[in-house]
Parts: structure tokens; sequence; C-alpha cells
């Protein structure tokens, strides 16, 4: 069905137009078509515009207005169609028109209810476009759908005549094989591979190949007892590989001190090699000497290592800089021996007109994926939190950022450390696995201590970062 369009109103663009102008009143409004601004036209509020001219088909309208002040609001343009003005309603189809795979030049006249000729058509996907012209001379939108012309098929295949296979994609090297018969794999290595088969009818037509996977296993033989060797090699090195008997001690004195990786396999008494196994450990520094006396103690609050101040034998700290709220304060020592001790960090508050507020959680997240926040309390009488997502992280290197918040809500300034997760207490290799023991402290930097450590900090045990107040 058509509409027909003599006259646009403007009311719906003027409605946007008018909306900055609410305080004022149009005067004039100008509009033009399909881009033509040459040809524009004024006209008055309200009035309707005239399409008569404007051929059959989609066209642009532009309208600016022009306030009491003089001032022209931004053009507005808008998409229409100007429909064809129906006359008397067509009745019959007067005329078939169709076309295969595009060809519009070579279109054929159709009668109702006639057959397309397809004979010349190659086998395959095909299109055919097909129009009709009415009784008004007026001709439909072309329509156009897929089809596929099949091969004419002969008589019926009833029998599978002949099969063939081939391994791994080798078509060249395709054997023939009866039914009911077993395809030989003595020559195949172990592993995976591919069978492709296919058939061929008593008509001599051969079926699409089929491709399947299998995986061709070792025999099984007797059943290993013992391990007859051990070998290890560190950081990766497999061509420094060493073998050990049970219960030895892998010598580490030539390693230089810092993280390192130990892989371990075994073979048993069918000559068969385990899996390598690798596990992360933390060679620590060996004391030359002990160390007697402090010979100096350094502290920085905030994190702010570049203003660490220098104090004598750790004496009174400076605060009165500092404004009320959370901090941190950092501390090191260096004894006779000129080795610094890690640094240890605490929470303090300074307040100011309230209450003193006291420190009662902790908040921290691992690896700066600060989107996941575990959060630890505070024991009153220990000042400890306890840390226990320890057994989420991998093995190796990892980073942990921490604040406390205090009674009020107040958060600190962020500190992050770096630890590692270690495999420590080797005792004996068993048929390739390894017995571990954790039951041990450990300082961030890895080093085992011999018993739970009485100074205050930050430590390892049990899988879980500890912080001792």
């Amino acid at each position: 069905m058509t509409v027909r369009i003599r006259y646009l109103s403007v009311a719906a663009v003027l409605a946007i137009c008018s909306s900055a102008l609410a305080q004022k009143t149009v005067e004039r409004q100008e509009y033009w078509i399909d881009g033509d601004v040459a040809g524009s036209t004024t006209i008055a509020p309200g009035a309707q515009i005239d399409l008569t001219g404007q051929n059959v088909g989609p066209h642009t309208l532009t309208v600016r207005i022009c306030d009491s002040e003089g001032v022209w609001s931004s053009p507005v343009t808008r998409y229409f169609v100007k429909a064809s003005v129906p006359g008397t309603s067509a009745t019959t189809i007067a005329q078939c028109e169709y076309w295969i795979d595009g060809k519009v030049d070579e279109r054929q006249t159709i009668s109702d209810g006639a057959i397309i000729p397809m004979d010349d058509l190659p086998v395959g996907p095909h299109t055919i476009t097909v129009r009709t012209k009415d009784d008004l001379n007026v001709w439909s939108a072309p329509v156009t759908r897929y089809f596929i012309k099949a091969s004419v098929p002969g008589p019926s295949a009833t029998t599978i005549a002949q099969c063939e296979y081939w391994i791994d994609g080798k078509v060249d090297e395709r054997q023939a094989i009866s039914d009911g018969a077993i395809i030989p794999m003595d020559d195949l290595p172990v592993g995976p591979h591919t069978i492709t088969v296919r058939t061929k009818d008593d008509l001599n037509v051969w079926s699409s190949p089929v491709t399947r996977y299998f995986v061709k296993a070792s025999v099984p033989g007797p059943s290993a007892t013992t391990i007859v060797q051990c070998e290890y090699w560190i950081d990766g090195k497999a061509d420094e590989r060493q073998s050990i008997s049970d219960g030895a001690i892998i010598p580490m004195d030539d390693l230089i001190v810092g993280p390192h990786t130990i892989t371990v396999r075994t073979k048993d008494d069918l000559g068969v090699w385990s899996s390598p196994v690798t596990r992360y450990f933390v060679k620590g520094s060996t004391p030359s000497a002990p160390a007697t006396t402090i010979a100096l103690c350094e502290y920085w609050f905030d994190g702010n290592t570049a203003e660490r101040k220098k104090v004598e034998d750790c004496g009174e700290l400076v605060l009165e800089n500092l404004d009320p709220g959370v901090h941190t304060i950092t501390v090191r020592s260096k004894d006779n021996l000129n080795v610094w001790s890690s640094p240890v960090t605490r929470y303090f508050v300074i307040t100011g007109q309230k209450a003193p507020a006291e420190i009662t959680q902790c908040v921290y997240w691992f690896d700066n994926d600060a989107e996941h926040t575990y959060t630890a309390p505070l024991s009153g009488s220990e000042g400890m939190a306890e840390i226990s997502v320890f057994g989420m992280l991998a093995v190796g290197e990892h980073t942990i950022t921490w604040a406390v918040v205090d009674s009020e809500g107040r958060m600190s300034n962020t500190m992050t450390e770096k630890f590692y997760i270690i495999v420590d207490g080797m005792k004996t290799i068993d048929n390739g696995q390894l017995r571990i023991d954790d039951d041990s402290w450990y300082t961030l930097s890895g080093v085992k201590l011999n018993a739970k450590p009485t100074e205050t900090g930050i430590y390892i045990w049990k899988g879980k970062k500890v912080i001792l107040k």
C-alpha cells in the first residue's frame, strides 16, 4: 500500500529547535531539501512545506529557525520518503520474468504454472531471481532464492564391493581390506595416529573418506617393584645432572644465595624413568662470624626511603612533622660486620583532638591484584594478623601488598614486599614422590629459622605469612 504525501509538517523538527528558545519567540523559519542550501525557502512558523515538485523516493529536509532577537538555531536534518500517488488498484499479474545466477541480460519470460528448464545447468548450487509485472505495468521488486541442481540418480547400489584404508594421511600407501579383516598395527610407533577409510559400491562409486583418531598404546610388561636410580639437576641444567643415593644430602655449597629450582627423576627396576618433578627453594646467606653489636640504625616513615634518617643506638624518633592519622615506620639496623638487617615495618597512629584510634585489621592482596583483596583482624593481645590464603599461590616468587585500618576506618599507605613460596625439608625420595616438611619458620627472603622467632617482624609459618608485633 502507498501513502500520498503532498505536504510535510515540520512540527517535530521545530519542537527540537525550539527547546533552546523557550524564553523567546520564533519569528521565521527556513528549510531546504536534499542539501540544496542555495535553494532554501523561508516560511512562517507552523506553515506546511510543499513537496509537490519533489521526485518520488528518499530525501532529506533541513530546517533552522530565527528567534525574536535575530539569532538563528543550528540546522536540524531529517530523512523522509515521498511515495508515489496511487491510481487504480492492480488486480492481476500480467507478466513474469526470471534469470539464473544473476544473469539479468539472459532473463526469460514464463507463464503461470510453467516449468523452468534446468537441463543446461551444471550440477551444483545456483540462484534464481523472479519479478512480476501487474496490469498497471508496475514491476515488483526482484526476489532471489538459492537452489541446488542434483545429479541424476541411476540405479541404486546394493553392496560394498571394495574397502580401502590408509594411516596418518598417507593416501599413496592405502591398502585394500576385506570385510571383517584385522588391520595390522605392528609397524606403527606408540602414540596417536589417524586412520582413513573409504568404500566402493557395486556401481563403482567411491564413498567420501572418513577419518578417525586412535592411539597405539605400549605393550605392558611386568610391574616395577623398586627404584634403582635417582638423578637430580639444579636450575634446569639437565646436562649437569647428578646421581644420588637414597637418604644422601645434596651439596649446595657452590650455589649462589637466592632462589633456585631442583628437578628430580627416578628409574625403576624395569629401566623406565619417571617424569621429572621440579620444586623451588631458596639458599640463604651463611654468616662468616657472629655479629656482636648494632653499629647503626635507620628509619623512615610511610615507605619514603628517600628521607630515611640515621640514629645512634636507635634513640628517640622525631614525629612532630607527621599529620594526624595512620602511618608506617620502617626500621633496619647494621651490625658490626657491616651487614644490614631486613627492614621491619610497623603501623602507628598520630592522634589529633580525638581519642586515640587503634589498628584493628590488615588489608592485603598478592601479585598486584588489587581487585581481589583479603582482610585479616589484628589480635589485641599479640598484635598479630594471620594471612591464610598462601595455599592458592603457585610455588615461586610473589609479592604481597598490605595496609592497616584503624578503629575509625582510616587506611594507611600500602607497603609491598617480595616473598617466595618454597619447598623445604626434602627427606627421602620414594617412587618419584617427594615428602615435604613445612612445619618451620622462615624469613621473607626464604631463610629457614631454627625455632619460632622472638623478634617482631613478618615471617612465613606453615605456608602462611604471619605478622609478629
